[in-house]
């Protein structure tokens, strides 16, 4: 196995989805890899503890209706390339997950929350009349997207290159700056779906 076909087996491997005995035998031998897997292992604690602490997580009554609006307008779940290709965009859903998870364990004060990360994760709105929002993307294969219905959603800021990775366009001059993403969230605390809001 080499550092690309790693590439391909790395998320199952981290999730202990299969024993791929290749894969782990390639870790051991190859330190970026080695330290590929461990990430993607951090990756995997962190959204077992996030869907654990966001069991309770609600999104308010017309945040709800404004996805089940935009679920109904047409949104459905792309077709999947070759299979090593879904990578990067499991790499931004876990990325989302952990900023949410960083921004929600933290101890808060009573009042409007405060984030030392440069991720904001906050309640969802429904997308202003000034704003354009992207239909659902489903970030798994073969999600069906009318499911999640009444499941939470997270608005966060991911960076604009992340955009790329969903087949969208992106301005090569604004790829330092965020750009808003409506996450949601399955029931068990992982990201299932994301619409990009400029």
């Amino acid at each position: 196995m080499n550092c690309r076909e790693f590439e391909d087996a790395v998320f199952e491997v981290a999730r202990e989805w299969g024993a791929d005995v290749a894969a782990l035998a390639h870790a051991e031998a190859c330190p970026r890899c080695a330290a590929r897997l461990g990430n993607e292992r951090e990756v995997a604690a962190a959204l077992r503890a996030l869907a654990t602490h966001s069991q309770s997580c609600e999104a308010p009554a017309r945040v709800e209706r404004a996805l089940i609006a935009s679920f109904r307008r047409g949104a459905s779940a792309r077709p999947a390339g070759r299979p090593g290709a879904l990578w990067p965009i499991w790499g931004v859903a876990a990325a989302v997950v952990l900023l949410a998870a960083a921004t929600a364990l933290q101890p808060r004060a009573p009042g409007p929350a405060v984030s030392s990360s440069p991720a904001v994760s906050e309640p969802v709105e429904a997308a202003d009349a000034g704003e354009f929002a992207t239909e659902y993307f489903a970030l798994q294969p073969g999600t069906d997207l009318t499911a999640l219905d009444g499941a939470p959603v997270v608005r966060m800021q991911l960076p604009r290159t992340v955009l790329v990775a969903f087949g969208l366009p992106m301005n090569p001059e604004r790829a330092e700056e965020p750009i808003n993403a409506d996450v949601v969230l399955g029931p068990d605390g992982i990201a299932r779906a994301v619409r990009f809001v400029n």
